[in-house]
């Protein structure tokens, strides 16, 4: 070629790169005031699980729970700070939950992969309506690298 081709292409823009700290890796908010035993029901519904580790209160009314998919980290002690009654997460270090039952806060831990993957469906079928001529795949093959026995 004598003259080089180009495609233009516009893009959308790049989120800021403070959307996390403008929105938040998790969410805390109220439900209607509910028994635990119901809530850990409701969340194994949810996700589609029968089993999760459970620190702190097992009892007792609930009206404040916080959520964070994949790992809480440090969320864990700013839902705390906020009144959580409970935080669901799928994992939490071992000294993050012992603090956080020290002060009555029960947390949920769903396992990584299992607070995740729940979504994935749903995210396909919302990319599919948006993007219509366009086949969307969850992966068969990508598993959680845990077994529970």
């Amino acid at each position: 070629y004598e003259e080089p081709a180009f495609d233009l292409v516009r893009l959308a823009p790049a989120p800021a790169e403070d959307t996390a700290a403008a929105f938040g890796m998790g969410r805390i908010g109220r439900i209607e005031e509910t028994s635990r035993a119901s809530l850990f029901a409701r969340i194994k519904r949810g996700l589609g699980i029968d089993t999760m580790l459970v620190a702190g209160p097992v009892e007792g009314a609930v009206s404040r729970v916080a959520v964070a998919a994949g790992s809480a980290g440090d969320l864990l002690s700013a839902a705390v700070a906020q009144g959580a009654e409970v935080v669901v997460t799928g994992e939490v270090r071992h000294h993050d939950a012992l603090a956080a039952a020290a002060r009555g806060v029960t947390v949920v831990c769903a396992l990584h992969s299992r607070s995740e993957r729940v979504t994935l469906a749903k995210l396909a079928d919302a990319l599919g309506a948006r993007l219509r001529n366009l086949p969307i795949y969850v992966s068969a093959a990508d598993r959680d690298p845990f077994v529970i026995l």
